[in-house]
């Protein structure tokens, strides 16, 4: 498992003096020293949202159902969505809303426009951190961690579990990336330390810290689907579907030193991805031909599976241990392809479901026989039983467009990162600002009711999404 090199004494004395912050000096990170250090609370941004927001944004009103009259309510920000993403004033809502060249807040309805100075001190105390008089930042506890990758604007964004707030945006841009880099897939350490994602436009895996900063990467060529195995300290990676002719072999990487093996597959396009319950073999499927491989984890020898039918595309897997079930998406035939791996050595096909077309990421509830597989062509998800084989409902609502990752928090909620792509026509941003005419949105799905219960507007585009949950920092998938 990978374990982080920490400054153990200035850790120490960080959480001594200042409990619920963050273990990383963001101050020397964020401050201009050509500027005071401080920028308080109190004394510097409350008047600004005083005098000119919390007539309509106050205990009395409430616009929106967002509060701007205490450092708790503004961070707490609206039902919709945060009002400030702690170091980043830009994706910030609140600086959007008053300096949007289109249609800037309040003048908008009628009031009167904040002065650049105000402006400014906003701006300052977002990008430092956004916080209190004590120098907390929001959200800095280590609690459950929500990561959805955005390949159209090269970035992470990293959302509270507990408040469904994006808190963080990792910008790859920032961090010595392309802007091509198109970040895909991404999935988590079992103990929220680390955070891994694929780099497909520039060929790398990258590692981060569970500060969000930079600490690793190997390359690897049009990198697709991530498997963090439980136990080993181990990270698999295969190819990604929309590359031509990637190479014809999946990568492991120790997950320590980012060091890489090559495995190869013979078969073209290696994509799908999945662990054996045992932990002894990971499955890979081919998106190019019907064909799955097992390869020895310990040994990384590979044997063969063949698949028949009709060239199936393999996109997606995932298995549930608890029914020794292996599923499969076929992006060509837009079916469900359902595997008895329960005998590594003699894996079956045991039943095919028709889905709705271009179905992507299946995941499975913890230890039951149902399933959710969503269908980008169709912005709907499908809820599958095992036992009989069967699509038992298809889930719409707001927010589902084009949808590709999809992760369970527990058995009682599902995360589900949606692209929004254009052509897509399935939903429209709650603000139209000047830039954001495509918005892509994670909606957060009941599991008793099967309803959409929130969307969450990130950046342009979703695609893949892991999670840390606070109970056991655990139960991330690979996407």
């Amino acid at each position: 498992m990978y374990r982080p090199i920490l400054r153990i004494a200035a850790a120490v004395a960080i959480v001594a003096v200042l409990p619920g912050c963050e273990l990383v000096n963001n101050e020397d990170q964020f401050t201009d020293p050509t500027l005071p250090v401080v920028i308080q609370y109190s004394t510097s941004v409350q008047p600004v949202l005083e005098q000119r927001c919390t007539s309509c944004h106050g205990a009395a009103t409430a616009e929106g159902g967002l509060r701007l009259d205490s450092w708790q309510a503004v961070v707490a920000g609206s039902d919709l969505a945060a009002a400030v993403v702690p170091f980043d004033a830009n994706r910030s809502r609140l600086i959007r809303m008053i300096t949007d060249t289109a249609s800037p807040h309040p003048a908008d309805v009628g009031g009167d426009s904040l002065s650049a100075d105000d402006i400014e001190t906003l701006r300052l105390w977002i990008d430092r951190g956004a916080r209190n008089d004590a120098r907390t930042v929001p959200n800095s506890n280590l609690g459950g961690r929500l990561f959805v990758t955005d390949p159209d604007d090269a970035t992470v964004s990293i959302i509270d579990v507990e408040s469904m707030h994006v808190i963080r945006i990792v910008d790859l841009v920032e961090e010595g990336f392309p802007p091509s880099a198109r970040p895909t897939s991404i999935a988590t350490e079992p103990d929220g330390s680390a955070w891994y994602v694929s780099l497909t436009g520039a060929n790398t895996v990258a590692r981060f810290d569970q500060d969000n900063r930079l600490s690793g990467q190997t390359t690897f060529v049009a990198p697709g689907p991530l498997l963090v195995h439980p136990t080993e300290d181990l990270l698999y990676v295969s190819r990604d579907a929309d590359t031509p002719n990637p190479p014809l072999s999946v990568g492991k990487i120790d997950r320590e030193s980012m060091s890489l093996t090559l495995i190869p597959v013979v078969f073209p396009r290696p994509h799908s991805l999945a662990l054996h319950p045992s932990g002894e073999f990971v499955f890979a499927g081919s998106f190019g031909q019907n064909q799955l491989t097992r390869i020895a984890v310990s040994t990384d020898s590979v044997s063969f599976v063949p698949v028949g039918g009709p060239t199936h595309g393999m996109l997606y897997a995932a298995v549930s241990a608890g029914t020794n079930r292996m599923i499969t998406t076929g992006a060509n035939t837009n079916t469900l392809l359902v595997h008895d791996v329960a005998d590594p050595d003699s894996v079956r096909l045991v039943g095919e479901l028709p889905l709705n077309d271009a179905p992507t990421v299946p995941v499975f509830l913890p230890d039951v026989e149902v399933a959710y597989v969503p269908s980008a062509g169709t912005n709907s998800v499908a809820r599958v039983t095992l036992s009989p084989l069967s699509v038992e409902r298809v889930i719409l609502g707001d927010g589902i467009a084009g949808p590709a990752g999809i992760v369970t928090a527990g058995a009682e909620t599902l995360f589900l990162a949606n692209r929004n792509p254009p052509g897509a026509g399935e939903y429209t941003p709650r603000r139209i600002f000047s830039d954001n005419s495509r918005t892509g949105t994670v909606v957060v799905i009941d599991v008793s009711t099967n309803a959409v219960v929130r969307v969450i507007e990130v950046g342009t585009s979703a695609h893949g999404v892991a999670v840390t949950t606070p109970a056991a920092m655990s139960g991330s998938k690979a996407q």
